[in-house]
């Protein structure tokens, strides 16, 4: 409390007649555009986007940048049986967060992608 009394009772720094209030402040330079020659050289380009990359048992490892995907490593049934662990255990906490990423991405419209089957690792190890 006494460092909140401090910081009341301290002198507030005086403007001198010839320096004005604005003279800590750094005067920014303008950035100049680029030059007829540069914007001739200079081409858009268009690339046409990846298509999405797959594992060898057909899941969906990358999508293209286009797509806003969430891709949750448990199948709804693991994650149904891991919140029934207790609170104390860690992989509990695990699915609750990753209840909450699904529930913001379904919010956001994004896509969410499960495992196709339950060969996922579970927390800990293989289930």
């Amino acid at each position: 409390m006494a460092a909140a009394q401090e910081l009341e009772v301290r002198p507030t720094p005086e403007v001198s007649a010839g320096q004005s209030a604005d003279s800590g402040l750094i005067e920014r330079v303008e950035v100049p555009q680029a030059s007829q020659a540069t914007q001739q050289v200079v081409q858009p380009t268009v690339v046409a986007q990846p298509q999405a990359v797959q594992d060898d048992k057909g899941n969906t490892i990358l999508v293209p940048s286009g797509e806003e995907v969430v891709n949750v490593p448990y199948t709804p049934k693991q994650i149904k049986e891991i919140e029934k662990e207790p609170v104390e255990s860690s992989c509990h906490w695990l699915v609750v967060f990753w209840k909450r990423v699904v529930k913001h991405a379904l919010l956001f419209g994004k896509k969410v992608l499960y495992p196709s089957t339950g060969s996922g690792q579970g927390p800990g190890g293989a289930q």
